[in-house]
């Protein structure tokens, strides 16, 4: 992933260990949401296929914004995991 855009990018980078994921809670076109935990914590987790270039921008913009967005409607951005670059 190109993630220059994404300034301190290693300050969001969840290492899998890290989670469990649990049911799933919704599905759209390009992602799939699940109930998990992270450091015990309930969270949702947002599995995504970047299977093209355009898919790729729009996923750097995307978490651009959401580790930003700060709104008592909008839940709190963690992190990302990146299966590629590993």
């Amino acid at each position: 992933m190109n993630t220059e855009i994404l300034e301190d990018d290693n300050d969001y980078h969840i290492d899998l260990k890290d989670v469990s994921i649990g049911k799933l809670i919704g599905q759209g076109q390009f992602a799939t949401v699940y109930a998990g935990k992270y450091f015990g914590d309930y969270v949702a987790i947002k599995k995504q296929v970047r299977e093209a270039k355009v898919l790729e921008n729009y996923l750097i913009r995307e978490i651009s914004v959401l580790r930003r967005a700060q709104h008592d409607n909008l839940i709190s951005y963690f992190g990302f995991h990146d299966e590629i670059n590993e």
